[in-house]
């Protein structure tokens, strides 16, 4: 993305309350983005409607279907640890 397309996203999320620019302590010319409570309330409600669209939809496949993706989760799992 280029700059002026950021700054009129940021802009938008910041007049709807769900994040607020905070100044860099040690460069006066970065500014951090930061979600507000608004925000974080906004980001949950949306990752548990996928959540529940994927458990859904994994409660409709087959057994050995949800057995292979129960393995593939706990491989990701080992990876990340």
């Amino acid at each position: 993305m280029r700059r002026p397309t950021i700054t009129r996203l940021v802009d938008g999320l910041e007049r709807r309350g769900l994040v607020r620019r905070v100044s860099h302590a040690g460069d006066g010319r970065v500014q951090r983005v930061e979600a507000t409570a608004a925000g974080r309330r906004l980001l949950q409600r949306g990752r548990a409607r996928r959540v529940e669209r994927l458990r859904g939809g994994i409660a409709h496949l087959a057994e050995e279907d949800q057995q292979v993706l129960a393995r593939a989760a706990e491989l990701m799992e080992a990876l990340r640890g």
